[in-house]
């Protein structure tokens, strides 16, 4: 008779000498390639346009951090102011601070001649933003003209600056835009009605410019 063999179950011993490992942490990505790339392509071309405003001169502004139109203007006083009669008659008459011409039949000074003018002499070379003066008529046609030497028997050699039909009261002329020079002046070229005929009746012009 076959005896049975009992065999008691023994528990599983742990295998030693392995170690063990925490969890692997997830690994952190950086930026990638293209997003580098971009990233020093826009900081360069941030940097090309500053560069070009600052060679273009930093938008327009002087040296002071002001812009040529807003440079602050103050009184010139000229060396003279005469009158100036370009076939030699008399021109403009100075009435202690008040200036006229003689009374003519048209307001071309009755085909005489093309013009009179207050010639202002500044001494040197300077920039004039303005000449203001009161007019007693208004409908005169005035220019405002500008130049280096004194004109002799015309006003050829002056440049224009500025020029306006005469209102009542005050009237301003330009010459922000002529540049500097030392002669100007004011150029009557038509008369205004007057006294049954055509004359012109002005004040002592008022310079001012930018300070020298």
């Amino acid at each position: 008779m076959w005896s049975t063999l009992h065999m008691s179950a023994q528990p599983a011993t742990p295998v030693s000498g392995v170690p063990s490992y925490p969890p692997a942490e997830p690994r952190r990505s950086g930026p990638s390639l293209s997003t580098v790339i971009l990233s020093l392509l826009a900081a360069a071309l941030a940097g090309g346009v500053v560069g070009l405003l600052v060679a273009l001169g930093g938008g327009g502004e002087t040296p002071g951090g002001d812009t040529a139109s807003d440079a602050p203007a103050e009184p010139i006083e000229p060396t003279s102011v005469e009158s100036f009669d370009p076939v030699g008659g008399s021109g403009f008459r100075d009435r202690g601070g008040t200036w006229s011409t003689q009374t003519y039949n048209s307001a071309q000074f009755g085909g005489l001649k093309p013009g009179a003018g207050l010639l202002i002499d500044l001494g040197e070379a300077r920039g004039v933003s303005s000449v203001t003066l009161e007019t007693a008529s208004p409908g005169l046609t005035v220019d405002l003209l500008a130049g280096d030497d004194p004109p002799s028997d015309d006003v050829a050699g002056m440049s224009s600056a500025d020029s306006v039909t005469t209102g009542e009261g005050e009237t301003v002329l330009s010459g922000a835009d002529a540049g500097e020079h030392r002669y100007w002046m004011v150029w009557v070229t038509e008369l205004a009605p007057a006294n049954g005929g055509f004359s012109a009746e002005v004040s002592t012009p008022v310079v001012e410019g930018p300070a020298a």
